[in-house]
């Protein structure tokens, strides 16, 4: 029988042949070209009033420029803006935003992610492997089945790319970077800011509703959503960046450093109780406990914290919450119905 040892040391069945490196001119004239076409579209749109996209695309340029020097800068990008925006889009008619870091910047960085490589200034780390293929497998199949049965294939495709297509893209491109160092550390930041934002969005829903846009509104008093519309996206977020805010806190040799990141965490499980969502306790203990195995000491201080914390909560401001989720481990009737639409939809 095959040991997990023998299959992590296996090589993978294919590795992107990067080839020889681009010229310096080749790339020189290309940023030229795209400073060109970018200045067109800026006098374009001056010339026809539309101020607002005009000082967008002017925007663009410097992030252009930044992301050509390091592509790992569109994923932080992209966890800085998308988030913000899902909720206030449809699949025909998403905001600029969307278009701009979702649909384009994120394949464009990967792009330039291999051109890195081939011009030899950073390394490509992805090696294409059996779970490579079952995913492109499994996104052919899904776009086959998409422009076949659906009743609006367009819209369809759409929206598959938006929430499959896109985010597999992602996974790739953080593969191929392998960032560390610095850019761990700007990562770190960037997830600490979302656990900030979403976890204070997430509590105003409940407790001052008007102060928040209607888009982030679809579920409030029943769940904890923050901006994207769903709890299971809210918080897969939120554990993420809390696991990782957890890692760096247990490297750090400061003291108020440490306890400043266990308060992130600390905030973003609360935000996780608050979804009210069983599913995402269950995933945020089985990430609490893998975290306890590997960071015994620190995840057992937050968790006793965290504890107390929320024990003196139940008792107060968030009374009201804490019964809504008692009663909802009993609740049965939410299972029954997504066995009736798993079934109809198998």
């Amino acid at each position: 029988m095959t040991s997990p040892v023998d299959l992590a040391e296996r090589p993978p069945i294919a590795s992107l042949r990067l080839g020889r490196p681009f010229s310096d001119s080749v790339v020189r004239w290309g940023l030229l070209a795209v400073g060109i076409v970018l200045g067109v579209a800026i006098a374009y749109l001056v010339t026809t009033s539309q101020m607002e996209m005009a000082i967008g695309v002017a925007f663009a340029l410097p992030i252009i420029a930044v992301l050509v020097r390091n592509p790992f800068a569109g994923v932080l990008l992209w966890v800085l803006v998308v988030p913000y925006f899902v909720r206030l889009s449809v699949a025909e008619t998403a905001p600029p935003a969307i278009w701009a870091v979702h649909r384009i910047a994120i394949p464009v960085c990967l792009i330039l992610a291999a051109m890195h490589a081939r011009m030899g200034w950073r390394r490509w780390e992805l090696r294409i492997g059996w779970i490579d293929l079952a995913v492109l497998g499994f996104l052919a199949l899904g776009l086959a089945n998409a422009w076949v049965v659906s009743g609006n294939p367009a819209r369809t495709v759409i929206a598959f790319y938006d929430k499959l297509i896109v985010p597999v893209m992602i996974f790739w491109l953080i593969r191929a970077l392998a960032p560390r160092g610095r850019e761990l550390v700007a990562l770190t930041a960037v997830g600490l800011v979302t656990i900030a934002v979403q976890s204070t969005i997430g509590i105003l829903t409940w407790v001052a509703p008007s102060l928040l846009p209607t888009a982030w509104l679809g579920r409030a008093g029943e769940r904890t959503t923050g901006t994207v519309g769903g709890p299971g996206p809210f918080t897969v977020t939120l554990v993420l960046f809390a696991i990782l805010a957890i890692h760096v806190a247990s490297q750090s040799p400061s003291v108020r450093r440490r306890a400043a990141l266990l308060g992130f965490g600390m905030l973003a499980g609360l935000a996780v109780v608050l979804s009210l969502s069983r599913g995402s306790w269950l995933g945020a203990g089985v990430a609490i406990a893998g975290l306890a195995v590997v960071h015994r000491r620190l995840v057992g201080v937050a968790a006793v914290i965290g504890f107390v914390l929320l024990l003196g909560l139940s008792f107060g401001p968030l009374a009201d919450q804490i019964a809504i989720a008692q009663a909802r481990i009993g609740v049965t009737d939410t299972v029954e119905s997504r066995i009736i639409t798993n079934d109809a939809a198998t």
